[in-house]
């Protein structure tokens, strides 16, 4: 390959690379395509074989209406598609290799979807195909820019495993984020603090109820990074805990330690339960790196809430039946319930001893025990 070639195809590369990391860019790298062969248009999509549904989809210069269209449609009858199916995958083709040109002009899709945009020859194939879902990446030129050259295919061919990769790499980076993201959602709803701390003691993360209790009426701050008890008293005992991170975890002993740090007059004192982790830990999913020590942080009265949707889902409770055990679980008596929802006793009573049989309880202590037994979300 000539160094102006070289060249080309190191731009390729690397915007096709820019494109893994940042999706927004997969027009970047299709548009870095088709200039560089002298073509009209390019796309690809993530096409599931079973049912022809497209899972994802980015293009170059193709009408955007027509784009709509095809996982509406137009899949249904690509005939590129469907000959790709028996044909090899990681292997770059032209059009009428697949299809015939005079079978091809046959088609609906020639008709109403190839030649509305202008296009007569394409090139392309399957860049990964599992059986069941495949990436299709296809280039496009009009009839005037000529059919698609050996040496065309031969650039198309050399893309190909580096496509393979950076489509993995996309996957890899979109199911991290989505873990990442659910992870945090679930963690701010945690009603305790979660503290994630590196060898060296600096915070790597926390959720949202350790943004309550960080300010001076609760005993603890984060300032620059680090974690200080506001009271002197405290700080060593805080210091010393965060200390015992630095010691490496073990799968069978995990260090595990706690303490009770005063707050102001008129607040709870704070508890903190502090367990060593391994360097490649992963809490509830959110990959943290070089994490190495986790606080729980909660009020030594706290009091709690139960979501009534987690009830729900718990112990198959209605709408109005999950609402009267999460009031219970806080505290609040039948009577009060009944004023609270404008609800009569007898329906209250009704529908608490339906609660009772779901949950397999007898009593309200009993009810209050079990619910409280379960994993508390939604601070008070």
């Amino acid at each position: 390959m000539a160094s102006q070639g070289l060249r080309q195809f190191s731009a390729l590369l690397h915007a096709l690379y820019g494109a893994a990391m940042e999706p927004g860019q997969w027009p970047e790298f299709l548009r870095c395509v088709v200039e560089s062969l002298g073509s009209k248009s390019a796309m690809i999509r993530v096409v599931d074989l079973d049912n022809e549904n497209v899972a994802f989809h980015a293009d170059y210069n193709l009408d955007p209406a027509l784009q709509r269209l095809y996982p509406e449609h137009f899949v249904h009858v690509d005939p590129f598609l469907a000959a790709l199916r028996t044909e090899p995958s990681e292997r770059m083709y032209r059009g009428h290799d697949w299809v015939p040109e005079h079978a091809l002009k046959q088609t609906e899709y020639f008709s109403d979807y190839l030649v509305p945009q202008d296009t007569y020859y394409v090139a392309g194939g399957f860049v990964a195909n599992d059986s069941h879902r495949a990436v299709y990446f296809g280039i496009q030129r009009s009839q005037r820019q000529g059919q698609f050259t050996d040496s065309d295919l031969e650039t198309l061919q050399l893309l190909v495993p580096h496509l393979r990769r950076s489509v993995d790499f996309h996957r890899l980076i979109v199911r991290h984020e989505l873990r990442a993201l659910a992870s945090d959602r679930t963690l701010d709803q945690l009603a305790v603090g979660v503290i994630l701390l590196d060898p060296s003691g600096k915070v790597v993360y926390s959720n949202r109820r350790i943004t309550d209790f960080a300010t001076r009426v609760h005993g603890i701050r984060i300032l620059n990074g680090r974690l200080f008890a506001n009271r002197p008293s405290d700080a060593p005992r805080l210091r010393r805990l965060i200390a015992g991170g630095s010691a490496p975890a073990t799968a069978d002993a995990p260090r595990m330690d706690s303490i009770r740090l005063g707050a102001a007059v008129g607040r709870d004192d704070l508890f903190l339960i502090a367990s060593t982790l391994s360097p490649r830990f992963a809490f509830f999913g959110l990959s943290v790196p070089f994490a190495a020590l986790l606080l729980l942080v909660g009020e030594a009265a706290q009091s709690r809430t139960l979501d009534p949707g987690i009830l729900r889902g718990l112990y198959g409770l209605t709408s109005a039946e999950s609402r009267i055990a999460a009031q219970l679980a806080k505290g609040v008596d039948l009577t009060s319930i009944c004023s609270l929802f404008h609800l009569s006793c007898n329906t209250v009573r009704s529908q608490l001893r339906s609660v009772f049989r779901k949950t397999g309880t007898a009593s309200q202590p009993e009810l209050v025990s079990r619910l409280l037994a379960g994993p508390f979300f939604n601070a008070a």
